[in-house]
């Protein structure tokens, strides 16, 4: 066998070979509902220096970017994983490179306040948060600050003493701990707290039938500088009465209790307050001295004066004046006129009611004439 020189073959290949990119994400792990995050893989590096693509889904269902830097805006709460998929396009298996991470996403918590809008001061005041809401289901915490520079408390049921009238403004802020900068929500009402009126009346106590009697309701007065309306009852049946300055006549004699409702039209139960006073009607009573009489001269007369009366039932006290300048007491009297004449006999009845129309007189004729005297003639 003879040997040449080209009885050997030399072939050279070349083989690339390829080095993995890795897939990098930067971006904040919490945030709210419709806020636009920003996810940045432009830290993802390939050490071939391969120019890289980029693929992105946020796992809410929405993709379709492609670009080293994507934004995002979460419609729902929940936790997502977000992937980001890096190809450096050699085709090989070791071309793509994959990384996740987690961002949750915080729905803003729901503040609602449950109370009444008036109040009275010194009264307790309940204040139910309950209606505060999260969808996410988060434990909320509750702050409540009443407006009157008391402290503030927590829960979701309250309740306060306002000790001063006036309009306070409340606030309940909810909390859902997640630590985004819309974890809280702040919700507001005001609130009224009714000092009550205070009830004031001044009058005559005692007066007479168809005296036309004032009844002054001016020192009532509202520490809220409410104002206020006034409602009368005369205790007789009449009725219609208001305003603070009033007038009423009685027909009829009697004790009558007078009464002032007062009211600032607030709607609490503190918004009115009630005074009365005792009023007593007196009605004149009539005196009855009799007829008239004939009298004789030194010899006892009878005077009745018991038919004068009084329509209230008020025991009477009875003086007598004989227009001879003497005077009598009592219903029934006698006298003995010592001068023959014509004299004017008075009676006065007296209730001791102590009003103007306390007493009554009533008048008849004396005629006092002498004894005849007999004389007998002897012839």
């Amino acid at each position: 066998m003879q040997l040449t020189r080209c009885s050997t073959s030399i072939e050279k290949v070349f083989v690339t070979v390829n080095s993995n990119p890795t897939a990098t994400i930067n971006a904040v792990n919490l945030a709210v509902t419709g806020d636009e995050i920003t996810f940045d893989g432009s830290g993802s590096n390939d050490p071939d220096s391969d120019g890289l693509s980029y693929t992105w889904d946020f796992g809410d269902g929405q993709g379709g970017q492609s670009e080293a830097t994507a934004s995002h805006a979460y419609a729902q709460g929940g936790t997502y994983t977000v992937q980001l998929t890096v190809d450096d396009n050699k085709g090989t298996e070791c071309s793509k490179d994959i990384t996740t991470m987690n961002v949750t996403i915080n729905t803003p918590p729901t503040a609602v306040i449950n109370a009444v809008n008036v109040a009275c001061a010194g009264g307790e005041v309940s204040f139910d948060g309950s209606g505060s809401s999260d969808l996410d289901g988060d434990v909320l915490t509750y702050t409540w600050d009443f407006g009157d520079g008391t402290d503030k408390q927590s829960g979701p049921n309250v309740t306060h003493v306002y000790n001063n009238g006036g309009t306070y403004t409340v606030s309940l802020t909810v909390n859902d701990n997640k630590g985004t900068d819309r974890s809280t929500d702040t919700t507001s009402m005001n609130i009224t707290i009714n000092t009550p009126p205070s009830a004031v009346l001044s009058t005559v106590s005692l007066a007479c039938t168809g005296d036309e009697i004032s009844f002054d309701a001016s020192g009532s007065s509202d520490a809220d500088g409410d104002p206020l309306s006034y409602t009368w009852d005369f205790g007789d049946g009449s009725s219609g009465a208001s305003g603070s300055h009033v007038t009423h006549v009685y027909s009829k004699g009697g004790s009558y209790a007078v009464k002032l409702s007062i009211d600032d039209d607030k709607g609490t139960v503190c918004s009115s307050d009630l005074t009365d006073t005792k009023v007593r009607i007196n009605t004149p009573p009539v005196a009855d001295a009799g007829p008239n009489h004939v009298c004789c001269l030194d010899a006892v007369s009878d005077f009745d004066g018991s038919g004068s009366f009084d329509a209230d039932g008020d025991s009477l006290s009875y003086s007598w004046d004989f227009g001879d300048g003497n005077t009598g007491e009592g219903a029934k009297v006698n006298h003995v006129y010592s001068k023959q004449g014509t004299y004017t006999v008075t009676l006065t009845v007296n209730d001791n009611s102590g009003t103007k129309c306390d007493s009554s007189s009533d008048s008849f004729t004396a005629v006092v004439n002498a004894k005849p005297t007999s004389i007998i003639k002897v012839r």
